[in-house]
């Protein structure tokens, strides 16, 4: 057997580059509460792999919430920017692995479920964009990560599919 190359790699960004998982457990529930309703005990578990439009859809059918799917969203993204903005970090160790992949010849995308108006300050900020060569979100290709169609998406638009 010869020697395998990595050609691309592909990463997640809340919890595997960002340490960032804080910020958004409970901001659903966060959400619900500020409109007078009393999310159910699984809704965070329900919305964890969801896009944003999904979680507004979720929002709208499964809690009658009468804003509209953009409305929710914006009301969520506010929940969460300025903590992007101003206080979440890197995880230890990320830049350098995205630095080493990038000095080695791999091709690096982001795939992810939040969007990118949150995250790209925070990346910019902890200098995770400087080696990427892509950044999707799973608003942008229309689909959850509970689908194939972000990392088919990357890897075509990364050429390596």
């Amino acid at each position: 057997m010869g020697k395998q190359t990595i050609k691309a790699a592909i990463f997640d960004v809340d919890g595997t580059l960002l340490d960032s998982m804080y910020v958004w457990e409970h901001v659903g529930e966060q959400y619900l509460l500020a409109k007078g309703v009393t999310p159910q005990p699984d809704m965070e578990e329900r919305v964890r792999t969801m896009s944003m439009k999904q979680i507004a859809r979720y929002c709208q059918t499964e809690y009658g919430i009468q804003d509209s799917a953009q409305e929710i969203m914006d009301e969520i993204n506010g929940i969460v920017a300025e903590r992007y903005r101003t206080e979440v970090v890197a995880k230890k160790g990320a830049k350098e692995l995205l630095a080493v992949l990038h000095q080695n010849g791999v091709k690096i995308a982001i795939a992810t479920a939040s969007d990118r108006c949150i995250l790209e300050q925070a990346l910019k900020r902890n200098g995770l964009l400087e080696n990427c060569d892509l950044f999707l979100t799973c608003t942008e290709v229309g689909a959850g990560k509970d689908q194939p169609l972000i990392f088919q998406e990357a890897c075509k638009r990364l050429q390596v599919l």
